[in-house]
């Protein structure tokens, strides 16, 4: 078992928060990348593309809450939900630019936290134990 001093916790806080901007920039531009050259590729409606913000976004989640929760032992669904802040905060603005649907807006958000959740309880490690002193 491995004990983590206070001041220890601190190192340990700034890493992680470095991993939830990396993580968030890398799949946000990479999930746009593809989903934009699809939607360039397949010639579609401007109607399709709010599903496949949807599919952009749950994605997303899923590669933001899964690595940058790795480290850690417990409270995997609590910091997979606060890891997917930035991408929630992308959303929102991307909501208020393009003015979609409110309701889009609402189950685009529930899904991400729900996903973030279960993808961050998933990937905690169960054999490394972290104790704060």
């Amino acid at each position: 078992m491995r004990k983590i001093s206070i001041s220890s916790s601190k190192g340990l806080l700034l890493n992680y928060i470095i991993r939830i901007v990396i993580n968030s920039i890398i799949s946000i531009f990479a999930m746009c990348a593809i989903f934009s050259f699809v939607a360039l590729k397949l010639d579609l409606n401007e109607e399709y593309f709010k599903y496949l913000s949807l599919i952009s976004v749950l994605i997303s989640s899923v590669i933001i809450s899964y690595f940058s929760v790795k480290p850690f032992k417990n409270n995997g669904a609590v910091l997979g939900i606060i890891s997917i802040a930035p991408l929630l905060i992308y959303s929102l603005i991307n909501y208020f630019i393009c003015s979609n649907d409110l309701i889009f807006l609402v189950i685009k958000i529930v899904l991400s936290l729900a996903i973030s959740a279960l993808f961050g309880y998933y990937s905690i490690k169960k054999s490394k134990k972290i104790r704060i002193k």
